[in-house]
């Protein structure tokens, strides 16, 4: 019986394997390490790198003080609809 995930009556899939990768080639020529490494980190530049952390986190600032404002602009809105919609009420109750 397949084993089942607690969240879904199907059964969970095996995992995924793909084919073995080939061994080095012996030889030792400037192809032979090129498939080990791949995307490896030595591709990453220092100076590229910061400068993604740098607009990643202007981005994060900026993206978290516009939430700010909008909560902030939301709230007055709730407010002043409260209030408009207890002022409403309050009149009925002294019309009665």
């Amino acid at each position: 019986m397949a084993r089942t995930d607690r969240h879904c009556a199907s059964p969970v899939p095996p995992p995924l394997t793909g084919p073995a990768p080939a061994p080095a080639e012996a030889g030792g020529g400037a192809e032979a390490g090129a498939g080990e490494r791949g995307m490896g980190l030595e591709v990453l530049r220092p100076r590229a790198v910061r400068w993604a952390l740098l607009a990643a986190f202007a981005a994060g600032v900026l993206v978290g003080w516009q939430a700010g404002r909008a909560r902030r602009r939301f709230l007055r809105w709730r407010q002043r609809r409260l209030q408009r919609r207890l002022a409403a009420a309050q009149e009925q109750l002294e019309a009665a």
